[in-house]
């Protein structure tokens, strides 16, 4: 829509076809602008207007790294406006106040915000230089850009909110997320890369337990995230430096699949479930036992959702890796997740259902194979994957006599968002942690 409500452009996503196409307003009618075909997903989405109220598109199919492109409404020529050959654009920012585009946040191993408005940019600029080794992202500002509300925070620091005053360069102090932990040593992140086993540069982000200097032969989590098409980054992580904390060195690799390293490396992952995003978490493993960071008598993989799902497939798939596996909010069969839900998203990410292709990815399945303790943990609220996907696992194991624990949460979803289900799911973590591959464990 235009500044004044008028609908100026459209965009059509045939999904059985799988073919995308951008129309204008044309007087009474509406003409075709931009068209791809064999896009799994819509390949356009609108990101608002430009000054001269031209609609802007992001395009996020036909670029490997995506493109913010204006449509000229009269000829209906496209025009670049952000465009990068090695740094995937990951969001589009818009000014609150007027709706127009103003910003893009670029992805990559460290992901940074490149504002188009120049006020914006130049603080930007500011900040950065007045917080080195810390991230500064602007969150929100006055109209007149005088006032800016704006998040600090690091690795080891959680974030924290400020207002910041352009004109004198004040910052007043909103509040930090954390604040009990602001005077306790965190965990360094260092980020790195790893080969997988067919050759592909695979980012990954390591974080290493506080005061450790040399991070050799350490007991190790690894970490995969959830998603799957979603990112980890290189910033403070509650989950990782728990763990770290306890000792842990937290291995988070951004498998192929993941978001923010390219739409090639996104699409890499579609339909790989069990098999090639798969792979890329052991490999990544093999790779810190290799460097020498990782004791692989002490190993335990950790996921939450699609990470659950990627902890159980490695319990059944590759049993003799790891000496523990936590499933948070796990997916445990494939058939069942894509026959209950239904939606187009689970077919697109896991394929049309085949029942061969399911059973051989779904770990409920397979459970003969199994031969590390399983810790079970799911929310009874939880509308992203159903408390019956951790249950009917449980019952499998239960049946063949498998080591497991299940941990009902009550009022609990999919995303922790209460504090005593954040807690309990922690105390329930860290137990389980030190039984199997902890200090007092009996295997080493």
């Amino acid at each position: 829509m235009d500044d004044d409500g008028t609908t100026i452009s459209r965009i059509d996503f045939d999904y059985d076809r799988k073919i995308s196409k951008v129309y204008v307003r044309n007087g009474s009618d509406w003409r075709e602008v931009l068209s791809e075909s064999d896009t799994p997903l819509p390949a356009f989405s609108f990101v608002g207007l430009n000054a001269n109220g031209q609609p802007l598109i992001w395009r996020n199919y036909g670029s490997n790294f995506g493109a913010i492109e204006a449509i000229n409404m009269e000829t209906g020529a496209i025009t670049d406006v952000v465009k990068s050959n090695d740094t995937p654009i990951d969001g589009t920012i818009e000014n609150p106040w007027n709706g127009h585009f103003i910003g893009v946040n670029m992805g990559g191993i460290q992901p940074v915000t490149r504002w188009l408005e120049p006020k914006l940019q130049q603080i930007q600029t500011t900040l950065d230089a007045r917080f080195p080794n810390k991230t500064v992202n602007i969150v929100n500002f006055s109209q007149d850009m005088n006032k800016i509300i704006i998040a600090i925070g690091s690795d080891t620091i959680p974030t924290a909110y400020f207002v910041y005053d352009a004109t004198t360069t004040r910052l007043l102090s909103i509040g930090a997320t954390m604040p009990t932990l602001n005077n306790v040593a965190m965990g360094p992140v260092f980020t790195m890369m790893y080969k997988s086993r067919d050759g592909v540069d695979i980012p990954v982000y390591v974080t290493v337990p506080p005061n450790i200097e040399d991070p050799t032969n350490l007991p190790t989590i690894i970490f995969p995230h959830g998603g799957p098409e979603a990112r980890d980054e290189p910033y403070f992580n509650w989950w990782a430096q728990f763990m770290a904390s306890r000792g842990y060195l937290v291995i988070q690799p951004q498998f192929r699949g993941s978001s923010g390293f390219g739409r090639a490396f996104a699409d890499a992952g579609r339909r790989q479930w069990g098999k090639r995003m798969q792979d890329d978490v052991s490999d990544a493993l093999a790779w810190a036992v290799r460097e020498g960071y990782t004791n692989p008598r002490r190993t335990c993989i950790v996921g939450a959702s699609y990470g659950g799902y990627v902890a159980l497939q490695a319990a059944t798939a590759s049993p003799d890796l790891f000496q523990c596996v936590v499933s948070f909010a796990g997916i445990s069969d494939l058939g069942e997740m894509i026959n209950i839900d239904g939606n187009n998203y689970w077919r697109d990410h896991i394929g049309p259902y085949d029942r061969d292709a399911m059973e051989f990815g779904s770990p409920r399945r397979h459970i003969e194979t199994i031969k590390a303790p399983i810790l079970l943990l799911h929310g009874r609220d939880d509308t992203v994957v159903d408390f019956h996907q951790s249950e009917a696992m449980a019952d499998a194991l239960r049946r063949v006599g498998k080591p497991f624990k299940l941990v009902e949460m009550r009022h609990g979803d999919h995303w922790l968002s209460l504090g005593p289900t954040r807690l309990q799911t922690l105390e329930e973590i860290e137990k389980f942690l030190e039984e199997h591959i902890g200090a007092s464990a009996t295997q080493h």
